[in-house]
């Protein structure tokens, strides 16, 4: 399957003509309030934790657009396809692939804002991998290293992000239960739904509680792990996610930090001590919560 590039073509519209002087400096001055509003939102910097989501969000919308091809071939039929991984960044903030992750307010105010017009960067590190690549999630972890501290974007500094020096070890449960809280923690509190107690059956806690069983088959996107132990610590979390999936659930109402940072030592006896605010927003490192002692 050949994976392709195609600049997104922009056309840009020249303002109508406007036949009075006072129409003409009405238009002026709308297009310049126009102009100043426009510049004034783009000057929002792009935050760390909304970089991560993006390049998560790219990754599945590839795999997306990449698994529909496939699923369309004849079996035992050889054929080839063009994937345009530039289209498929521009279009990113409104494919299915980023709404089903029910982004909240400021990731799609940050996907709206910061995504087009950093496409062309964004595509230059996304284009011309394999399918295999394509597939494998832990590509989406080595996108966050390669864009987000880049330069023009400037989200995160490298040691923000997860390195290979500090591996999941699949014989800690105390390391991979930390992962689980982390990660579930990360996709509660990017997310729009807010369910309560009283909507346990409801659609927006039925919503929620999908995204967070993914979270063991989604590990590779957020931790380091070594290549010959994957298939240890995927089975090893997904044990774990099945002891105990009824306490990460629980967090889907109690969303506090304090809650989650005690999870696996006071209430699953996994570690001897809480976790750090660090490695609780690993998934927004620049929050401020992520460096307080709480």
């Amino acid at each position: 399957m050949a994976i392709a590039r195609t600049a997104p073509a922009v056309r840009v519209s020249a303002p109508n003509a406007i036949a009075t002087e006072n129409g003409t400096m009405a238009a002026y001055a709308l297009a310049l309030f126009v102009t100043c509003v426009g510049a004034a939102q783009a000057k929002k910097p792009l935050t760390c934790g909304q970089c991560i989501a993006l390049q998560e969000g790219i990754y599945r919308s590839i795999n997306r657009n990449i698994t529909a091809l496939e699923q369309r071939n004849t079996a035992g039929v050889t054929s080839s396809a063009t994937i345009e991984i530039g289209q498929i960044i521009w279009h990113l903030c409104g494919s299915e692939s980023w709404r089903q992750v029910r982004p909240n307010d400021a990731l799609v105010d940050a996907c709206e804002t910061h995504q087009r017009p950093h496409t062309d960067l964004m595509t230059e590190y996304w284009k011309e991998k394999s399918t295999e690549e394509y597939h494998d999630q832990a590509l989406a972890l080595r996108m966050k290293r390669a864009v987000c501290p880049n330069p023009e974007i400037d989200a995160c500094s490298l040691d923000d992000l997860p390195d290979d020096y500090t591996p999941l070890n699949p014989k800690s449960d105390c390391a991979i239960c930390q992962a689980i809280t982390a990660d579930v923690f990360g996709i509660i509190h990017t997310s729009r739904e807010r369910p309560t107690k009283k909507q346990k059956h409801g659609d927006n806690f039925i919503r929620m509680a999908a995204l967070i069983s993914e979270v063991c088959e989604d590990l590779p996107m957020r931790h380091p792990i070594r290549p010959e132990q994957r298939g240890n610590v995927l089975e090893a979390c997904q044990d774990f996610w099945e002891d105990h999936e009824d306490s990460f659930v629980k967090m889907i109402f109690e969303r506090t930090p304090q809650f989650a940072l005690s999870l696996c030592s006071e209430q699953l006896d996994a570690c001897e001590q809480d976790m750090s605010p660090n490695q609780l927003y690993a998934f927004d490192p620049s929050n401020p919560a992520a460096k307080d002692e709480l």
